[in-house]
């Protein structure tokens, strides 16, 4: 009887032992898989990452910029001027121009400023 059970002893440790390879050899698996779709991922990342500039308007030819850009003429409303400024702040005082309102229509128009 006890060599019976010494067997069934025996035979149970053993699955267990195998079950316990099984897992790790699962998990190593799942960890490998883990981290190539995590490379394959910033793969995918910086390949689709397109640093190309499809609209760029710099201002750089001076007043050039009016045949480009359209004043609104809206029918009874008044609209403020275009005109270029680097504003207040700036690093390079050409390279940082822009359009700016200059002059504003009647401030009434806009009470929460």
């Amino acid at each position: 009887s006890s060599g019976i059970n010494a067997e069934y002893g025996k035979q149970w440790y053993q699955r267990r032992v195998r079950g316990v390879e099984e897992l790790v050899l699962l998990f190593c698996i799942s960890a490998t898989m883990a981290r190539s779709l995590l490379a394959l991922s910033c793969l995918l990342l910086v390949v689709s990452s397109d640093p190309t500039v499809y609209l760029r308007e710099d201002f750089a030819d001076g007043e050039a910029w009016s045949s480009r850009w359209v004043q609104s003429e809206h029918e009874g409303k008044t609209f403020g001027k275009f005109g270029l400024s680097a504003g207040e702040f700036f690093h390079d005082e050409a390279k940082d121009t822009g359009l700016k309102t200059m002059e504003m229509p009647d401030s009434t128009a806009f009470p929460h400023l």
